[in-house]
């Protein structure tokens, strides 16, 4: 075996580009879609709030904030709990209960503000479940001298996501209603949801080249 072959190969699969990764683009991909339901909550979500169920603006302060809230209160202790289970298994679960809690204003007639305090709760589980565990991917995914790459391409579709989100979601709200919009993002999110399982499924087949070292999560 010539030495100096070994080290050029070993060298090319450090510096692989995450450009070239195909698994982790269509993690992307669905990490982008993801984006485009849940960033309904801070665009058309206070609108719906304050036009369609005639909350006040204290009101919707509250039911936000109770996202917060649940967010701080129990992220870290679910990270913790359920490290040992498969990530894009729980990131699939994530998307599909955001989707559930807005779907959730056209299925369940009560009173305006506990409905908004219900879904807020609701979406903040599917937060929790999905968020930090598609960090927790990209980061086990990348190595030293490509994290960079992965880091930018996931917080690209962040960023795609919140600009195309509201736009999108005004725009069907405006021309078709809330209610429209409400069952297009729940059905995005199920089919989102069923991508991330089907990710999970092949996985073995795009095997992480050099893993991660743990004690840069620990």
């Amino acid at each position: 075996v010539n030495p100096k072959k070994e080290g050029t190969a070993k060298n090319k699969t450090i510096q692989q580009s995450a450009f070239k990764d195909r698994f982790y683009l269509y993690f992307i991909l669905l990490t982008c879609l993801f984006g485009l339901c849940f960033f309904q909550i801070f665009t058309t979500l206070p609108i719906y709030l304050k036009t369609e169920l005639a909350l006040s603006e204290s009101q919707i302060g509250w039911v936000l904030g109770i996202n917060g809230l649940f967010i701080a209160a129990f992220e870290m202790v679910a990270v913790y709990s359920l490290e040992n289970v498969r990530r894009l298994r729980l990131i699939a679960m994530g998307t599909f209960i955001t989707g559930l809690s807005f779907v959730l204003f056209n299925l369940v007639s009560m009173e305006g503000f506990h409905l908004g305090i219900l879904s807020s709760a609701i979406i903040s589980v599917g937060e929790i479940l999905a968020m930090p565990f598609m960090l927790v991917f990209f980061m086990k995914r990348s190595n030293p001298s490509n994290i960079g790459q992965y880091a930018s391409l996931y917080t690209m579709a962040y960023s795609v996501a919140h600009i195309c989100g509201s736009f999108s979601g005004s725009a069907i709200a405006d021309h078709y209603g809330f209610e429209s919009l409400w069952w297009i993002v729940g059905f995005m999110s199920t089919f989102i949801a069923l991508a991330f399982l089907y990710l999970d499924k092949i996985e073995s087949r795009y095997p992480v080249s050099i893993p991660l070292n743990e004690s840069r999560l620990a």
